[in-house]
Order: C-alpha cells, then structure tokens, then sequence
C-alpha cells in the first residue's frame, strides 16, 4: 500500500501486485510510510498563522517582532519590501532597535523539500505604496490629491505650504483623510503634503511627498440668450454678454453629444452669433478656452416649429404664405392647427394640400372642395364643434395608418335619379347610421348583397338591412339604398310624382376611416360581394385589381349598379382594367316613339355618362379611379379558403383637377395604343353594350382584371364569347386586322333589334372599319358606316354574330337558312323576316292544315299580316322565298 501525502491531506491508493502483499498492521511512522514498492512523499508546508503589522516608536530603542507559525517547514526566510534579510532564517524575527531605516513592508518564504510557501505581507509602522501628485488646474475647477498607505490603525493629516518642502506647513483642519481636496478658487501654486501616523503615537510619524497645485485663471461665460422656437428655413440669434477667454460657438443635434463647431451662420467667435437658415431643431452653447482652462456656457435650444397655425389674415387660400404663421405654406415635414380665432377659415381648392398631421379646434373649420386634396402624413383631429369638410370628389390622404380622432363631414352626390331608383353606397367614415344618412327612404329599402333566407340558405339577392335605425355602415361594404320617397315632405311635387329627377346629397358624418381595411368575400353561391370604397378619398381601379389577384375571380369585374328602376331591365355596369361598358337600362322614355330605337341623346341611366372616366387616348387606366361612397360587386375566386378584399393606403389618390371622378354605381402603363369599340344592342325597349379592347399586355386568353363577365340578364343582352364565357368587356392583344370576335346575344322577346357601334377610340378613330358578320344570313355589313337590323326570336345566341375587321369577297347569291327567317306576333300582327333573301308568298293554315291566309307578290325581305281572321291557336307560316320554302310554327 502507498500513502501519498499532500498539503492538508492524506490520500490513500491501494496497490495490488502479484508478488507481494500487505500487511494488516501497517502503521504511519512519524511523516512517513513505506510499502513493498519503498515509495515516500512529503506534504508542502501550511502557515496557520500569518505574521502580524506592528509599531514601534523609532529612535526610542523600541523592538518590533514578526512571527509566523507553519506545520511541515523545514526552513524559513524573511523578507522586507521583498528583499531578502541575512540571517533572518527561523519562525520569528526580531528587530531590537527600531529605526526609521527599519520601515516597511515585512513577510516570509516557508519552505520543506516538497516546496515553498509565501506569507502575508505585515507592516512595521506605515507604508506609503502611493504619492500624492502635482496637478495643474483652472480656478473653480476642483481636483483630488491622494495618498495610499499600509499598517495598523493609520491616521492622516494633510499640510498646506507656500513653498516646495515638508517642514513649515500649515495643518489643514478636517484634512484627515488619505484624499483631501483643496481650494481651487484662487490663482497660483501651493504645496501640500500628508503626515501619517499609526495609533495617533507621533513617533510612528511618516511624510509624504510634496504635490503642488497650480491654479490658472479660469474661462468663464455669462448665461446665454434664452431658448427660441423659429420657423424653417429662418435663421436665429444667439448670445451671451461676456466671457473670459477665446469664444467659439458649437452645436448639437440633441443637446447631450456630437457637439461640433457650428458650421453657416456669421460671427462665430464674437458674443453674438448668427445661426445659418434651419430646418430641424439644433442646440448651441458658447465654448470658451483661456489657456490650458476651457469652460462651456448652458445649452441654448432653437426649434424649428413642426406646427405652422393659420390665421387667414389674407384670405381663406390654403396656399397662400400669408396665411400662415410662418409665413411659408406647410408641407409634409409641419403640423397644422387652425383654430377659430383666423380672420379666415381656409379651403383647399385645385391643389393638393400637404401637412404632417392637422388640428381644428373649437368653432374652426376647413373645406376640402372638389378639385381639392389634402394630403397627411399622420393624423386627423376635430375638437367638439370643429368642422371639416370634404366636399363633393374632394380628397381626404393619410400615408400612415394611424388612428383619427372626432368626426369629419364627407359629401356625395348622386347622379340625376328618380324616386324608386337605387344607388349602392360605401361609408368613408366609422360609425355612420344608414337611416340618418338617407332618412326619407323606406325603411324596408336599404338592402345587403347576400344572405341566408328563412329556410338558411344562400341566397344571391338582396335582402333587407335589420335593425335599420341604429344599423350603422360596415367598412368596405356596399349597401344598395333607394332614393327618398319625397322631397317636399308629402306626397307632392314632379320628383314624389316619378315624373323628375333630383341629385341625392350624401352627407357622410362620423371619423374619417384610414389605414388598411379587409373585407370578407363570400364563397357561397356564385360568390358575389358588394364592397366599397371605404375612403374619403377616390381609389385606384388598378391598384384594386393588382392587390386584390390573389382572392377575385379571373373574370370579375368590378359591377355597379346604374339604371333608371325596371325589374324586366339589367342592372349593372361593368368595369374593367381594359374599359367600361355601360349597362342595359332602358333607353328612352316612355313618352317618346314606341317605334325609336336609338338610345336617348345624352342618356345617363345605364352609366353611358361615365364612360369618358374610363376611355380617351392617354386616359390608361393607371389614372382610373373609384369615388368616395361609392359601392360595387365582385366576385371571388373559386377555392379561396377565408378571402379577404384588401383596401389601403396605396390605392388612395388625390381629387382630379376637374373635380369629377366617375361614380355609379372609376395596371400597366401602355407604350402601345389602346383602341377600343363599344358595340350596343337596342330596340324598342331594351338596349345593352359590349366593348372590346385592343391593349398591350391582353391574349386571347381570360385575363384577370380586364375581361369582365357579362350578367345576362333584361329584356336583351350583348355580350362577346373567349373560351365559351359570356364578357361584357374583352381584352385582345394589339390590333391585328386579322382578328376575329364572337358576338354573342340573349333576347326575350321577339322583335327587331339594332347592332351599331357605340363610340370607338384607337385605331378604330383613324379609319379602321368595324364589320358585322350574320352567319346565319352568311352576309358581312360594315358596322362603320350604317347600324344593322336584324330579326330575333327569343333565346341564347353565342355562333350567330362575329366582328372582323375586313371585308370578305363576295361568294355569290345568299342561300336560304331556315334559321334567318324570324316569325313573331306583334300585337294582333304577325311578323316575317327572311333576313336579306325575297319572299314571293306566305301561307297561313291552322293545326287541320286548313288554309287561312294566303299572300303573293311580296317581292320584300319583311311583311306583315294583320287583321286574320283566326282563334287563339297554333298556326303554321309557310314562307315562299327565291331561294326555296320554310315552314314556322307560332301560337296566334
């Protein structure tokens, strides 16, 4: 076995050998123990007492012993002030007279064959490790002279002297501890030094070193001038009264660091300072050197006012200086506060408008009028009583989504509509009431698009608005809302009698919406929603579709509802990123020739009137916008899981310079010419219109955001076919006279109906004829120079009509197509038209084929029977023409 023996500590490892073993009895034998293998270790030594600082007066035959006490130390040395001292070689060391020569610092190496260990350090009297030490300093600016000494119970006193030298001092009182600061106030050199002492005995006492302390002449600064508020680009003035010393003015951007020479300005070391023009608040102080001292004056604030007030000391022109307190318009950089006190209250008109956030106070307003826009970096505040007024198409901007506060006024009007007629409306303000905002309509005639019926299930109609007189708009919805039932408080006047029409103003109250809005989309039925323009300002009609791709349907356009009121009419306008198609409304009034089929002369109903908004060489649709108020549907995208329509700032855009936008019911750039043909669809009672679009960018395709489905609904549509889908607008690529257009319709009735183009732009202005081709006549008639008549018979029509754009050589006669020839009753009439083909004859027998009418020698491509003597029956119409004979049946 092996012990091995370490400082403190006995650690035992037991060894087993093959040719030996141990014995049961071994014992320890002093330090040592020795096994089989004859091994021994010697633990280091260990001090368990450190020697001890004394004190002993010097030159008073005073000793002094340190002692230190160690287990395992074979031999000792000690030391003073790290040094070696001769023969002082044992536990104890003893200094029998102690002299000034003998203070220091004390301590001992122990040491055993296994190695050495070092005491702790013990002090005879004090030590002095640290001086204290000359310092150059400028009056009043304070400094510390300090000393560092070791050994039992030290006490301090500091002397002053006019000289360099430890001897004549004056003890300084209450200077009695290791650091001491002095006067500073006076200018010149003096000299101090610290005398220290152990237990208070003067005998132990030690000196220190001498530090002088040199005091200069301070730099000195009066106060400076007081703090300015300025408005931007405007210099300051800036001052102190004196100072002691070379003057330099220095700035900051925060008034805490950076602090630098000031650059612009003038007289930058003179008393007086002139700041350069400014646009954002600095700070400056004074720094002043007077040789080696330097001193700064307080910090002098100059803001730049980030509130411009108006006082309208001129006029109420927002963008006139003088207006202003500062005498410059705001921009996008200063808040605006208007109160009631201006001599003017301000409008903005024909300009935008620009200011970081705005503020109206009690009994102050602002009017924002239609060709006017006001646009915001942050928020909207009106006090109690403040008024602000966005004006018809006005302009409400914020670029912040940040919360506004009190309620604005926002104005809307119609377009010219009869009693029972209807708009669709979209709130730009939080809170407002449908009933307050038209409080004369019915209240069973304010409807949502969409709901569940009594049984709960989806219905895609319009259903009635609960709860209808504390219902309040939802953002972004559209609410389809009857015009009032009077305007003279009764059953009276042209407007309650159906026979005028007026303009509905909208009057919007409540805080104006801003920031991002969603709207849920629905995904029941055929997926339509009636949103709307949730802003106080017009939207973007490409940023919609661009932001919306995601969540509408690849053919939705965007629908509003224009017609003057007749359920057997259609309903909605269509608009798209290629054009705008109105809809089909009734065409004239009902006084005007039965027998006219040309739509009224200045035509407003079916949303004709709008068309300019969305058409015109220039006009891209970049520059299309949706009005404030305005509601309208679309569709959603089929398997959207919980879509959403977004609205955001980014679509908001300012009031056109006209102050018209379009409303009914308003995303490329374009280096080629867009041209476009609006085709329409009328007769007696009906019309529709088709367009179709030639534009960079489009295919043959369906292409999101610019082909628009058509609604096929009314006594007749017209509509163009892509892909077997029924559009009411169609985007092509650039025009090529090559191309061909499917021309389709849906009729109710029979009769005879128009085809003629509507108005054109493009290449269609600059001489490019527009053809119709009758497939089922097999003719091709120019479109450009003559409308073309045709007679239909009730039903869907998608192969019979197609447009070209050149002429087809002549293939001869026409042939007879049983599918040309139309029969119809027409009051007590019955109508014929063989289309472009002669008829010689016409035979009437009833269902016995009895003969009941006969005629010959038509010679004409239409006739008409009147007066037949027969019973409500079927008939069968044989028509004799120069191409053969066709057989119809009609019910008399």
């Amino acid at each position: 076995m092996k012990h091995l023996y370490l400082p403190g500590k006995c650690l035992t490892v037991l060894l087993l050998f093959f040719t030996g073993f141990i014995t049961a009895n071994n014992k320890v034998n002093g330090a040592l123990l020795t096994n089989n293998l004859n091994t021994t270790v010697v633990a280091a030594p260990v001090i368990t007492t450190q020697p001890a600082s004394q004190v002993a007066c010097t030159g008073a035959q005073a000793s002094a012993t340190f002692t230190v006490v160690a287990t395992g130390a074979e031999s000792y040395q000690w030391k003073k002030n790290g040094v070696a001292i001769d023969g002082a070689t044992s536990a104890s060391y003893t200094i029998s007279n102690v002299e000034t020569s003998h203070i220091g610092a004390y301590s001992v190496a122990v040491t055993n064959s296994s190695g050495t260990v070092q005491s702790s350090t013990a002090y005879l009297n004090s030590v002095i490790t640290q001086q204290p030490q000359s310092v150059n300093t400028c009056q009043f600016n304070a400094v510390n002279l300090s000393v560092t000494a070791s050994g039992t119970s030290v006490s301090y006193q500091w002397y002053v002297n006019t000289t360099n030298s430890t001897s004549g001092g004056s003890a300084i009182a209450t200077a009695n501890y290791a650091t001491y600061t002095p006067s500073v106030n006076a200018v010149g050199t003096k000299y101090y030094y610290a005398v220290i002492k152990n237990n208070g005995q003067e005998c132990t006492a030690t000196t220190t070193n001498v530090a002088a302390v040199t005091v200069a002449t301070a730099a000195s600064v009066s106060a400076p001038s007081p703090n300015q508020t300025i408005c931007p680009n405007n210099a300051a003035v800036i001052s102190v009264s004196w100072a002691n010393g070379t003057l330099q003015w220095h700035q900051s951007a925060n008034g805490t660091s950076g602090w630098m020479p000031v650059t612009g300005g003038y007289a930058v070391n003179s008393t007086t300072y002139v700041t350069g023009l400014l646009t954002s608040t600095t700070y400056y102080r004074a720094f002043v050197t007077n040789g080696n001292c330097t001193t700064t004056s307080t910090v002098i604030s100059i803001t730049v006012a980030e509130s411009y007030i108006w006082t309208g000391a001129v006029s109420a022109d927002w963008n006139h200086p003088g207006n202003w307190s500062c005498g410059t318009v705001p921009t996008s950089a200063q808040n605006v506060i208007i109160t009631s006190q201006a001599a003017n209250q301000p409008e903005i008109a024909e300009i935008t408008a620009y200011a970081k956030s705005i503020s109206l106070g009690q009994g102050a307003s602002l009017n924002i009028l239609s060709t006017g826009t006001l646009q915001l970096v942050n928020e909207v505040t009106v006090a109690e009583g403040g008024v602000l007024t966005v004006q018809n198409n006005g302009s409400l901007l914020q670029q912040n989504s940040v919360a506004n506060t009190g309620k604005i006024v926002v104005k809307k009007d119609s377009n010219l509509l009869y009693r029972l007629d209807y708009t669709m409306w979209s709130s730009p303000v939080a809170n407002q009431l449908l009933k307050n905002f038209s409080p004369f309509t019915s209240t069973s005639r304010f409807y949502t698009y969409g709901g569940l019926d009594t049984g709960n299930v989806y219905k895609d109609q319009y259903f009635v608005v609960p709860n209808i007189n504390t219902a309040t708009f939802s953002p972004a919805t559209g609410y389809l809302i009857r015009m009032p039932n009077s305007v003279t408080g009764g059953p009276t006047g042209s407007y309650y009698m159906g026979e005028a029409p007026m303009v509905f103003k909208g009057n919007f109250i409540g805080t104006p919406n801003n920031g991002t809005i969603y709207k849920n989309l629905q995904t029941q039925g055929n997926r339509y929603t009636a949103v709307g323009n949730p802003y106080p300002s017009p939207i973007s009609v490409s940023e919609f579709f661009t932001q919306n791709s995601g969540v509408l349907d690849g053919l939705s356009g965007m629908y509003f509802w224009r017609k003057k009121n007749d359920m057997a009419v259609s309903t909605y306008a269509t608009l798209t990123l290629a054009g705008f198609v109105a809809n089909g409304a009734t065409p004239k009034d009902e006084e005007e020739d039965e027998e006219e089929e040309v739509p009224t002369p200045g035509y407003a109903f079916g949303g004709q009137d709008q068309n300019i908004y969305f058409s015109g060489e220039g006009n891209d649709n970049t520059n299309w916008l949706i009005a404030p108020g305005q509601g309208f549907i679309v569709q959603t995208k089929e398997g959207v899981a919980n879509p959403q329509a977004v609205f955001n700032s980014s679509m908001r855009k300012p009031a056109t310079i006209t102050g018209s936008v379009a409303f009914l019911k308003g995303a490329l750039q374009q280096e080629n010419q867009t041209s476009r043909v609006w085709i329409n669809l009328s007769s007696a009672n009906s019309f529709s219109q088709t367009a179709i679009v030639y534009m960079d960018g489009a295919t043959t395709g369906l292409d999101y955001g610019y082909d628009g489905r058509k609604f096929i609904n009314g006594n007749a549509t017209l509509y163009s076919v892509a892909l077997n889908e029924t559009l009411a607008i169609q985007a092509r690529p650039v025009f090529n006279a090559t191309d061909v257009v499917a021309l389709g319709y849906a009729v109710e009735n029979y009769g005879s109906y128009k085809l003629s183009l509507d108005h054109f732009e493009g290449v269609f202005a600059n001489g490019q004829n527009v053809y119709l081709k009758d497939n089922f006549l097999g003719t091709t008639h120019n479109l450009t120079d003559a409308d073309y008549t045709f007679t239909a018979a009730p039903g869907v029509f998608n192969e019979r009509f197609e447009i070209v754009y050149a002429q087809p050589l002549s293939t001869g006669n026409p042939l007879l197509n049983a599918n040309s020839v139309v029969v119809y009753k027409e009051g007590n009439a019955i109508k014929i038209s063989t289309g472009n083909i002669d008829m010689n004859a016409v035979t009437v027998y009833d269902i016995t084929g009895r003969r009941l009418y006969n005629q010959q020698n038509i010679n004409a491509t239409q006739t008409a029977i009147t007066n037949l003597a027969a019973q409500q029956e079927v008939l069968i119409i044989q028509i004799d023409t120069v191409q053969g004979k066709v057989s119809k049946k009609i019910v008399y």
